[in-house]
């Protein structure tokens, strides 16, 4: 039985790999960027975009995502946990506040800590929701729906 969810695992690993930058080069595509420094969790919403076919730019700590978002990366769609290594989520929301390339862009809070992420949802008008760890998959794929039907979202 631990056979399989192994195999599950390397191949999480692969599609997540081969997702990682092909955002950045397709005109149109939607980018989500997924803020989340468990390795299993970022790569599960990787794998859950991809077969949505969105394209997965992951960060596995804060100082990365701060990196990306510095390079010009301006995703769709921005899912964040709050507990980060390095550089915290609240810190990336002040961040990207000052950042006019993040107008446009939605966040998501995903977090095991709800009440602060309604609090920052209150204070920041480009936090959409607050989803609670573990993530289900049908919140997910609303927000992605959301974001194609949104006539105000154009993809780059």
């Amino acid at each position: 039985m631990k056979a399989p969810l192994l195999i599950v695992r390397s191949t999480t690993s692969v599609i997540t790999s081969q997702c990682r930058h092909i955002g950045e080069t397709k005109i149109g595509h939607i980018i989500v960027m997924v803020i989340e420094d468990e390795r299993s969790l970022a790569n599960l919403y990787a794998l859950m975009l991809s077969q949505m076919g969105v394209h997965p730019e992951i960060c596995r700590d804060g100082q990365k995502a701060r990196d990306r978002i510095a390079e010009g990366l301006s995703p769709g769609l921005l899912l964040l946990d709050l507990y980060l290594p390095k550089v915290d989520g609240e810190q990336l929301l002040k961040d990207i506040e000052s950042n006019p390339e993040y107008d446009n862009t939605r966040i998501v809070i995903v977090t095991a800590y709800p009440d602060l992420g309604q609090r920052l949802m209150e204070q920041d008008r480009r936090v959409r929701r607050v989803l609670t760890k573990p993530l289900e998959l049908s919140d997910l794929k609303e927000e992605v729906k959301n974001l194609r039907s949104d006539s105000s979202f154009k993809p780059k």
